[in-house]
Formats: structure tokens, sequence, C-alpha cells
């Protein structure tokens, strides 16, 4: 997502000092429709309302760039409200060090390779089976490429390239993936002159990569979080008896491989209803998957040419839907709010202000009322004195190119819009 920050200013001074008003209203608990009115001129009229109403809808997201990133979630999720979804990495290796080809490699007797993943997080099921198989990679990684999450990895390696024979997940703490006999003699030289040890561009002209596939036997499945920047994902080559060399994934270009199926699912329902159609449910999900719009339906009716609105404080509460699932894959801690005036997605001004430290947009998950609060007074002040014309925001979940959450949230009646405000 191409991300920008908008700078606009409010119309006059009176939008200014109401500005100032919103970190008051944010830290009361006060009747909305006083909140702030000791601190306005005598004669300015204020109102409070909660009739706003929102037409939703769902989408998918546009693929996300995974090149070189430090964690990437691996695994398999089979849910009935968000289809399949899976994991998948493809990445370099390089040696701890290079071999000395004329005297210390031809004292190795290799005895095993093991690959070990440092898991970051888990997500879903601690019982969906999870297995991992890696593959060997036939065609090379171009470090200046940037790949992204739909890439075709039939491009890199065949069914016919397994190198692994096992793999088990040792507590919260590694993902074992165990190698094959002749892979693991793959990794020292069968000629002690060979050049390929002697430098990285030279090893990774022979040794491309590998690739590394979850498959799941337990329904629903999860997700593994992996940190591939770590030095204790590596692969152990164990020789001599006692003796181990290792290799790092963090040196080498490396990406991963996202993909959706929502074919047999509940999201599917409302990513195909027609545009006209609003949505009584709107899906979230992170990495590669779905995001959501709201469009206000009547503020249209309020926009008045010869008026300036001053939007003193608006509050957005949209409760979560909890399905059956809801408590194995927990909901994002937070969300966020952009939209799309053209071809780039914009963060509205509430939240591009909360991260420069210099407002408040919560957009976090409170599970005693079950729902999400967003503070956005200076967008709908926008909207409402034209500055902005789109009456869409779109919303989706914060940290989403790393971490799987998902969440479904209630749409129509349900979400509520509280807002004062003054017309002059």
């Amino acid at each position: 997502m191409n991300t920008k920050f908008v700078l606009s200013f409010p119309r006059n001074v009176l939008n200014i000092f109401l500005g100032i008003i919103v970190l008051v209203i944010t830290s009361c608990e006060h009747d909305p429709s006083s909140l702030g009115s000791n601190l306005l001129p005598g004669n300015i009229e204020y109102r409070y309302d909660t009739t706003v109403t929102f037409k939703a809808s769902v989408f998918e997201d546009e693929p996300l760039n995974t090149s070189n990133l430090q964690l990437y979630s691996l695994g398999v999720i089979d849910d009935e409200y968000f289809g399949n979804f899976t994991g998948k990495f493809v990445g370099q290796f390089l040696p701890s060090q290079f071999y000395d080809t004329d005297s210390t490699v031809s004292t190795f007797d290799i005895d095993s390779a093991v690959i070990y993943l440092l898991i970051d997080s888990i997500y879903g099921s601690q019982n969906s089976g999870l297995k991992f198989s890696a593959y060997e990679l036939s065609n090379d990684i171009d470090k200046d490429n940037d790949y992204y999450s739909d890439e075709d990895l039939s491009n890199f390696f065949l069914e016919s390239d397994l190198i692994s024979t096992s793999s088990n997940i040792q507590g919260d703490t590694l993902i074992r993936i165990r190698l094959s006999s002749e892979y693991a003699n793959k990794l020292i030289p069968e000629d002690y002159n060979d050049t390929i040890y002697k430098n990285p561009t030279n090893f990774l002209d022979f040794f491309k990569g590998m690739a590394i596939v979850p498959e799941i036997t337990n329904s629903p499945g999860g997700l593994i979080v992996t940190n591939f920047s770590n030095t204790d994902s590596k692969i152990v080559m164990y020789y001599n008896d006692t003796l181990m060399f290792n290799h790092h994934f963090l040196s080498g270009a490396r990406f991963a491989s996202y993909t959706n199926d929502y074919s047999a699912s509940g999201a599917n329902d409302f990513l195909i209803n027609s545009d006209n159609e609003n949505d009584s449910l709107i899906f979230l999900q992170g990495i590669h998957g779905l995001s959501s719009s709201l469009t206000f339906e009547d503020l249209d009716s309020w926009i008045d040419n010869d008026s300036a609105y001053s939007v003193i404080n608006a509050e957005l509460f949209i409760p979560v839907y909890k399905d059956p699932n809801y408590e194995l894959f927990n909901p994002p801690s937070n969300l966020y709010m952009y939209y799309t005036p053209d071809t780039t997605n914009v963060l509205i001004w509430d939240y591009a202000d909360f991260l420069n430290n210099n407002g408040f947009f919560d957009g976090s998950y409170d599970p005693e009322n079950g729902y999400y609060r967003f503070f956005i007074p200076k967008h709908l002040m926008s909207i409402l004195n034209q500055d902005i014309e789109i009456q869409t925001i779109n919303l989706t979940i914060n940290k989403k190119t790393t971490y799987p959450n998902r969440v479904i949230l209630r749409t129509g009646d349900n979400i509520k819009l509280k807002f004062t405000y003054t017309k002059h």
C-alpha cells in the first residue's frame, strides 16, 4: 500500500481553537453533548448528533511486498469464515564462514543437517498438526527484485525438489525440519578445491536457496510467525559426532508467498454481492487478506455551501461479531483508517496526527465492551467543509504485513457515530 500523509488546514481560527478542545474531550467521561462547551464562546450554538449512518462493504487487499522482511507467517488456516490461507517462505542461506578447501572441509564426516526456525508467536490452534517440508530452489532469487505476496512459487521449485524428511514444532520456541542425507552431504564439496565455497557469489550460484512449505492435518489449523533475521534461524550441519557448522538465512534474499481461497467461506458471500448492497458484517484480515470500507450515507444532506462546520468531538464505535472461532483466532489489538482520493491510499488526518504524537485516534479493541473505538473529528470536519470529497473510509489492521489476525465487525445500526459540532 502506497500510504502518505495529508497536510491540510482548518478554514478559520475557530477551527484551530476547537481542535485543541479534542485533547480535553478524549480524557473525559461526561455527557458528549456538553463536552468542551464551557470552553466555547457564549454566542456559538453547539449540537450533538448520533443519526449518521454508514454503508459497508468488503474487499480484497492488493498483494504486499514481502521482500527481505524480518518476520514471516508460515502455516495453513482452514476457516469457515475466512476460507483457506497458506503462508510459504522462499529464501537464500549462507555459511557462517567459508570453508578452507585444502584442510577444514576434508575432515567433515556429515551426520545430519537440520533447519531450525525461531518462533516469534503462534496464531490459531497449538495442536493444528502443522508439518513443514523443504524444497531446493531451481531458479535464482534476485536480491534487487521486489517480490510480492502473490508470487507464483512454481517458478522457483518443483514437487520433485523435496529435500526434507520430517518436521516437528518444539514447544513455542523452534520449528525443526530434518534434511535428507543426500542434501546434507551436498553441503560440503565433493572436490575440496571447488571454488563454490570460497565466497557468497559462488555459493549462491550453486545453492540457490530453499522453499519451506506447510501443510495441516487438523482443521482449522494455525500460523507460526517466524524470525528469519535472528541467528537462531539457521541450518545446522552436524559432523564428526560432536561438531556443528551453521548456515544462516539473515544474510540472504528472502520473501513469502501468501494465498487466500475464499470460495467456500462466509466472507465470500460479502465479496461477491452487489455494490449496491449494504453488508451486515465486514471482514478484516492481516497479511494479504481482507479490508473493508464504510461510506457515510447521509452527509450530503448536511453540507451547506454557505456555512462552515467545526467538529468538536467525533467518536465512532464498531462492535465485534464473535463467531465460533473468535477465541481461537483472537482479534487484532488495533485498527486504522485511510481513504483513497485517487490511486493513492491516504491516512485520515486524525490517525496521521496520532502517529506524529500530535493527536488522539485510539483504534484499539475494547474486549470488555466488545467494540473498536475511533476518534475522527478532523476527518469528519474536512468532509463537512468539503475539503475532502471522498466520503468513504477504509478500515484495516495495524502491522498487517506480518501478523495474521482477523476479525468480523457488525455494521448497519450497530455502528454508532457520536459527535458534537458547531455550524457557523
